[in-house]
């Protein structure tokens, strides 16, 4: 039936490419933005290209950072650098940060 609309088809074969959006979801993702008023999927537009441009992997840790900052966890003087937890994911390491209990340094494998 999806192949009878060839936008939609192709909108699902581009959502279809993003890791872990499995086909439920990805049905519910496709329906969203094909819903959403004009100015929500352009906010949602410009910030994903805001943050490509805007967002890079600190050559030391493996997190995400600003490109024209310093990394949060490699310059914060208040972390023990003798102490590295590593994980394999940022997500990982967002749910270590919330028990506000490791104050050492992170590596992150990706």
């Amino acid at each position: 039936m999806i192949e009878k609309v060839p936008t939609l088809a192709q909108l699902c074969k581009t959502l279809q490419q993003v890791p872990y959006l499995a086909s439920k979801n990805l049905y519910r993702v496709v329906t969203y933005f094909l819903m959403a008023e004009d100015v929500r999927v352009s906010t949602f537009i410009t910030a994903l290209q805001e943050a490509r441009a805007a967002i890079i992997l600190c050559p030391t840790c493996c997190v995400w950072r600003e490109k024209n900052k310093p990394c949060v966890f490699c310059d914060d003087s208040k972390r023990d650098a003798s102490i590295i937890c590593v994980v394999e994911t940022w997500q990982e390491l967002l749910t270590i940060e919330k028990t506000e209990g490791f104050r050492g340094l992170y590596h992150v494998l990706g």
